[in-house]
């Protein structure tokens, strides 16, 4: 609440939902149904402890429509994390620093992955010239274009599916840390930089200028820049478009989940920049042996 004398006008929502136990209404027949209202922050421990699954309206075990088993272990694991290290740091910018180390380590965690699709495309991007070739001499032949393409792929150790797949494994994690900072309540009013509550939109001086938003739109466009392409004009203009999109996605989101992805898009280029230094280091040992 407002302190006393504070102008500022708090805008929030409410959220109402009911928990019913499944049953058949016969015909003729009447059910009395009671509930009990609960007026209170969405604080998932609290809740948990007053049991009746009440916990779920905080929306910690769904993203968007879909609810698998393991999405709730995950964000109830790395919400205890949160708190731990918030705790641990013992500063006003606690929880925007505990989720700096966390993007950190999940970055950290997936690296073998990331790097592995990295090079991936790397070769992927290789093969592009001798790709176009085949288009225009198969190009009335789909089948033996198939075939053709498959043979080169098999012939330099190149996957189609290997570029998605490490990310496809890192979804889960990205999607149940998605969750946690969007619904963790110990954001509320815990500040980080300009933001004065990582649970609002970062504005700045009371103006919905939204940096965090826009910064993370640049490092991904960025980013894309980086990342080797396929040579495809219409996927780099897909791309492009997605970097402004997540902007516009981003701008009314709680500047805590946008600290995170925003954090999370330098990681990556720093992880890419390493890569490349990887590989120029094989590159020149391979020219000297």
């Amino acid at each position: 609440m407002p302190a006393a004398g504070n102008k500022t006008i708090a805008q929030t929502w409410c959220q109402a939902r009911g928990l019913l136990p499944a049953q058949t209404l016969e015909p003729g027949r009447e059910v009395t149904l009671a509930f009990t209202g609960l007026a209170m922050p969405k604080d998932y421990g609290l809740l948990q402890q007053l049991g009746g699954r009440l916990e779920t309206v905080v929306g910690m075990d769904s993203f968007m429509f879909w609810n698998p088993a393991w999405m709730g272990v995950l964000t109830r694991w790395l919400l205890r994390l949160l708190i731990w290290l918030n705790d641990l740091f013992k500063v006003s910018w606690g929880y925007g620093l505990a989720i700096i180390v966390i993007t950190l380590a999940v970055k950290l965690l997936f690296w073998p992955l990331t790097h592995h699709h990295t090079n991936s495309m790397r070769r992927m991007q290789a093969l592009q010239p001798q790709l176009k070739e085949l288009r225009e001499k198969y190009k009335e032949d789909p089948q033996k274009l198939y075939r053709k393409q498959a043979e080169l792929f098999k012939e330099n150790k190149v996957s189609q599916l290997g570029g998605c797949l490490p990310m496809l494994l890192q979804l889960p994690v990205f999607f149940a840390l998605f969750v946690t900072f969007r619904g963790a309540i110990e954001l509320r009013h815990a500040s980080f930089l300009w933001s004065a509550d990582l649970s609002m939109p970062d504005d700045v001086f009371g103006l919905p200028l939204r940096p965090l938003a826009i910064l993370m739109g640049a490092t991904m466009f960025l980013q894309q820049k980086m990342t080797p392409s396929t040579g495809d004009p219409q996927q780099q203009r897909m791309m492009n478009f997605m970097s402004i999109f997540f902007i516009f996605l981003f701008y009314g989101m709680p500047s805590g989940l946008t600290l995170y992805w925003t954090v999370s898009q330098i990681l990556s280029i720093v992880q890419m920049l390493a890569t490349n230094a990887l590989n120029r280091r094989a590159e020149q040992r391979a020219a000297a042996a």
